[in-house]
């Protein structure tokens, strides 16, 4: 069952900002509401690209989407979507023992940015050209699941960067209009790792946190928009991505008896994502 998770501090900020976006000009702003499934081909590789492990599979999204018009030309662009499900998993231990398991995931998305209309905006005006600049936030959690005399293991990764995108609008039928776009994202972040039963809960090694390296990000998407009945649009979305970080370097962790060294292989992630939906336009 997919379940729309927020953290409530993450949620109250995001909830506050789009009705603040919102009391300062409703008429011509659009929401969306978009359900659908992700599906990620995550690997990590060593520094001579010999693989390391992998994770396949689909996850439920759910997404809420929001266009708030400040001026003629600009408008606020809010983004908040959760993905949650579990992976096939497979790869090896630190000792190189072969693991195929599952991994249960929760990811979150979060994005703000202003983009600028060329042509002014309307919901149903001819052809238009936007770019647009702002922040992006993700969090993504992984628990690889206990199997086969392994031990399960807690991830829970953090990123942030500036986001740069641009798009283009086309009319395709009085009621219907696709949109393209195109994203890019510099990522900072960071990986907590829970090794608070490692080895044992007495003498254990806590949660230590890992400062990746400087990653990056690119996405294109495609959507339709068809005007039902009034301000209701029925909207069709797919989007195709992928990320990729380096490797990390080098912490160690110390239990008070003894320390081990830690670090974060290079990844990469292509995932694409289909999802249907409803929008709302405030006239």
């Amino acid at each position: 069952m997919m379940k729309l998770f927020i953290k409530p501090t993450k949620g109250r900020l995001f909830c506050g900002l789009l009705l603040s976006l919102f009391s300062i000009n409703v008429f011509g702003s659009e929401l969306s509401l978009l359900f659908g499934q992700e599906r990620w081909h995550y690997t990590e590789a060593d520094n001579n690209n010999v693989e390391l492990d992998r994770e396949t599979g689909w996850l439920n999204q759910v997404g809420i989407t929001s266009l708030v018009q400040l001026t003629p030309h600009w408008l606020a662009h809010t983004q908040i979507q959760r993905t949650n499900g579990t992976l096939k998993y497979t790869g090896h231990t630190q000792a190189g023992q072969s693991h195929s398991t599952h991994t249960d995931t929760r990811g979150g998305l979060y994005t703000l940015t202003g983009r600028y209309y060329l042509n002014g905006y309307s919901p149903f005006s001819t052809r238009n050209f936007y770019f647009g600049t702002g922040i992006q936030h993700q969090t993504w959690s992984r628990e690889i699941r206990a199997a086969n005399g392994v031990s399960h293991l807690n991830e829970y990764y953090r990123w942030l960067g500036a986001r740069l995108e641009a798009g283009y609008t086309q009319p395709l039928h009085p009621k219907m209009r696709l949109e393209l776009g195109a994203s890019t994202s510099w990522l900072i972040g960071s990986m907590e790792i829970d090794l608070t039963e490692t080895p044992n809960t007495r003498h254990n090694f806590g949660r230590p946190t890992v400062k990746l390296n400087n990653g990056y990000e690119i996405n294109s998407s495609l959507l339709l928009k068809w005007q039902l009945k009034g301000p209701i649009q029925l909207l069709v979305s797919y989007q195709i991505g992928y990320r990729y970080f380096p490797a990390s370097n080098d912490i160690t962790a110390s239990n008070g008896t003894r320390s081990i060294t830690l670090h974060e292989p290079k990844s990469s992630n292509y995932f694409h994502a289909v999802n249907l939906g409803l929008g709302y336009i405030f006239q």
